[in-house]
């Protein structure tokens, strides 16, 4: 069940971030902030694997590179000043995502595919952001 509802927030997300690179709005601009709000403070429910377990610093860093980057797609649409740094930042973070993906076994056996497609399809959405 919580697969799922990740899966569910993650796919409203990455569709409210393409229309916002398609789309000048405001509805579209307070969905990103509560999408990236919502991503980063439900990952401790969400992305730990299971329940009662500890700490789990991978999933963690996943969720909290894909709410920076939807924080630099919100960004983005206001056109505030320091979005190009915001830009670098999140895909430093999101490299580092793929570079933790790729090392860590338990991750590797687990959704590998799932989280891999996650983090380039942030990616490509945030290098578009940054060409235009």
């Amino acid at each position: 069940m919580k697969n799922q509802i990740e899966r569910f927030i993650f796919l409203i997300a990455l569709l409210i971030s393409i229309l916002s690179l398609i789309f000048d709005s405001v509805i579209i601009r307070v969905l990103l902030l509560a999408l990236s709000g919502a991503y980063l403070s439900l990952g401790w429910l969400l992305l730990n694997p299971y329940e009662g377990k500890k700490f789990n610093f991978v999933y963690f860093w996943l969720g909290y590179s894909f709410s920076s980057a939807f924080i630099t797609l919100f960004f983005n649409q206001i056109e505030w000043p320091l979005v190009l740094e915001f830009h670098y930042s999140s895909i430093a973070m999101l490299v580092i995502s793929i570079i933790l993906i790729f090392s860590i076994r338990k991750i590797r056996e687990k959704r590998f595919i799932e989280n891999l497609f996650k983090v380039l399809a942030i990616m490509v959405l945030i290098v578009i952001s940054l060409i235009n």
